[in-house]
């Protein structure tokens, strides 16, 4: 198998088993009386999690291979998916056993973060790491689909048992990091015992790079959770609607990943990243004028965030890889998760006080989503200082929008159904 299809594998069996578990954790609490204090928690220690684990990530990297670290960090907690599953048998009052292990679960996971993060970087090429991406988001964004909505009809038309769900998830995850432990590792350039110091001295254009992107997720996660009350309840849709506007989402970056991946190849990628930066600053000012009988318009939002939310992922995880060298990559990974983390974590939390507390001008939700408009487009101005890492020729916006308005989503679906029927034949 070549090594392009392993990364891709491992990224589409991680985003199942991260749909088969992680998603449904919080109903799975619910089920067991878990308080709003608790899910705000769960929610939570994701990124708490990240904080803790980023810098001895990179200390396991100076002493072991790369793709044991990867692979045992993968496969290893995830047999703690089988313990969460069976609580409630084991405990009366699970929640709190629930979140300990959910948190160790993660710290353990996070570990290996620097690790594959970095093998990554090596073996996928510069110049095609833009259609690599775009072909890897495209993929997991299929298989997690696929899971969720699978899990979904499981537990509403077959069983509301969580403990079938989290087992199948699990072996899912150990499958994953089994298929890191397939993937050849490149030779480590990283010899050096780095120290807290230096993990904490962050400088250069890949300063500037994590600094534009701690003030997006802040903007971003400040109204991301606001959203989905201002819909249900603001607005007074049902549940159902609201699945299908993140279908819309999905459906968009569906469709879009791969047309990005080779734009940024194209074009670059701080080119990208300023186009969707700048585009995403207006999702949620879109939502503050949406009132009661203008639904019809969230499915086109909905389209947008999706589109580009795809030039966000790709171009910053581009950057990422552009802005890090081979030699000191661990280190710089977990750099920039950490610090990613810190908006991640806080964000929800300042947002909901906001909207609750907040009287300047306006108050409640729509007020957050003027913030959050706003601080996203502040991270732009950070981020005029970073150099486009892979591409050399001068590219001005106008090109990124000659190129997307060349793009034909119809015909790349089209392409998509003949590559099915052709595999569903040749099976016959």
């Amino acid at each position: 198998m070549k090594t392009d299809q392993l990364l891709i594998r491992v990224s589409s069996s991680w985003t199942a088993y991260e749909a088969l578990t992680s998603f449904y954790l919080i109903a799975f609490a619910l089920q067991y009386g878990a308080s709003n204090t608790m899910v705000g928690l769960l929610g939570a220690l994701p990124f708490l999690a990240m904080m803790v684990a980023e810098f001895p990530g990179v200390r396991l990297v100076e002493a072991r291979s790369r793709r044991m670290v990867a692979s045992l960090t993968s496969m290893l907690p995830r047999f703690l998916w089988v313990l969460i599953a069976v609580l409630p048998f084991l405990v009366k009052n699970p929640v709190m056993a629930i979140a300990i292990i959910y948190f160790v679960l993660r710290i353990i996971e996070y570990l290996g973060d620097p690790a594959w993060t970095s093998i990554v970087g090596d073996l996928v090429k510069e110049k095609s790491r833009g259609r690599f991406f775009g072909k890897r988001f495209h993929a997991m964004t299929f298989w997690n689909t696929i899971a969720i909505v699978l899990a979904g009809l499981y537990l509403n038309y077959v069983h509301q048992n969580y403990t079938v769900l989290f087992i199948v998830g699990a072996i899912v995850g150990i499958a994953s990091g089994w298929l890191k432990g397939k993937v050849k590792e490149p030779e480590q350039r990283d010899h050096t015992h780095h120290t807290i110091k230096e993990f904490i001295h962050v400088k250069g254009e890949f300063l500037h790079f994590c600094l534009a992107n701690v003030v997006f997720r802040f903007g971003v996660m400040l109204a991301a959770p606001l959203i989905t009350v201002y819909i249900l309840k603001n607005l007074n849709l049902s549940v159902g609607f609201y699945a299908l506007l993140m279908a819309t989402i999905t459906i968009a970056k569906f469709v879009v990943y791969p047309l990005v991946g080779k734009l940024s190849d194209k074009v670059g990628d701080k080119s990208l990243a300023v186009a969707g930066m700048a585009g995403a600053s207006f999702v949620p000012i879109f939502y503050f004028f949406i009132q009661p009988g203008m639904e019809i318009w969230l499915f086109a939002i909905s389209a947008f965030a999706g589109v580009v939310w795809a030039f966000v992922d790709i171009s910053h995880l581009n950057l990422l890889m552009g802005l890090t060298t081979p030699e000191s990559r661990p280190l710089m990974v977990a750099e920039f998760n950490t610090l990613s983390s810190i908006p991640n974590a806080l964000g929800p939390i300042v947002g909901g006080l906001l909207a609750d507390k907040a009287s300047f001008i306006m108050t409640g939700i729509p007020s957050v989503f003027i913030l959050s408009g706003v601080l996203r487009a502040a991270s732009l101005l950070p981020l005029l200082h970073v150099s486009e890492p892979r591409v050399k020729t001068q590219v001005h916006m106008h090109d990124v929008f000659q190129e997307v308005q060349a793009w034909h989503p119809t015909r790349e679906i089209t392409h998509e159904l003949k590559v099915v029927f052709k595999n569903v034949k040749r099976n016959r």
